[in-house]
């Protein structure tokens, strides 16, 4: 299933798009359910982070990431991500 979302980091606002499966696995984020990200700068739209089974770009920030799970649901990804 896919996921879309809006978040607030350090004051800026980050949309986000992904791709969340029932159950976790190797390929997602912290082994959980997100096997595919992208976030985006919500005032310019453009991608900054991309994530397909593996982080594309530089890792995002933790605490974004983290962020965005905890949107998703998929808190125990979040909590294997270390801040």
């Amino acid at each position: 299933m896919w996921k879309d979302g809006e978040v607030e980091w350090n004051g800026k606002k980050y949309r986000y798009e992904a791709k969340v499966f029932d159950f976790g696995s190797m390929w997602g984020i912290g082994k959980g359910r997100v096997s595919k990200l992208w976030i985006l700068d919500n005032e310019t739209r453009k991608t900054l982070w991309t994530y397909d089974r593996g982080w594309n770009d530089p890792m995002a920030p933790n605490d974004l990431v983290q962020l965005i799970l905890q949107d998703i649901g998929d808190d125990v990804a979040a909590k294997e991500i270390k801040v």
